[in-house]
């Protein structure tokens, strides 16, 4: 059998997500992008990839059908965006940064050149499917929290 299809899926995400979250960012305004949970970070904004920092699902592998020569892979990504301050009068304000944030791995994600997840032989679709909205404490101060799934539809080569 190939590569298994969820590692690979992550690990390409988490890369796209970096670069894109790189390009979206300011000097003053940096974004944290971590494969998994960011924990505490100083940054006001922060996106993980493949684990959640808050209570939420693991990556669930379902839905393997075999096909001639190929098992179909289907499963989502559990993500996260966090925004903070330490300004509770603007919350609607690090609400809608934590969305931003999201429309950051949207458009990531809708870019030709990431197709795939710039992995085409494996990766068949890669979309949001979907998100919910939180609000966390954690001793910082409260973090407007976004988690989203990214949908993931693949292809494992059988041998």
């Amino acid at each position: 059998m190939s590569a298994q299809p969820v590692p690979v899926a992550i690990g390409a995400l988490h890369t796209i997500v970096r670069a894109a979250a790189t390009e979206a960012q300011t000097e003053d305004d940096r974004i944290r992008v971590d494969l998994g949970n960011p924990g505490k970070f100083s940054e006001r904004r922060a996106i993980g990839v493949g684990l959640s920092a808050v209570d939420a699902g693991p990556i669930d592998d379902r839905d393997i059908r075999k096909t001639l020569g190929y098992d179909v892979h289907a499963f989502d990504i559990a993500c996260i965006a966090l925004a903070w301050s330490g300004d509770e009068n603007d919350k609607l304000g690090w609400m809608t940064k934590a969305y931003d944030l999201v429309d950051v791995v949207r458009a990531a994600l809708e870019d030709p050149a990431n197709r795939g997840l710039g992995i085409p032989a494996v990766v068949q679709s890669a979309r949001i499917a979907g998100s919910s909205f939180s609000w966390r404490t954690d001793g910082q101060a409260a973090k407007a929290v976004v988690e989203f799934p990214v949908r993931i539809n693949a292809l494992r080569l059988r041998r």
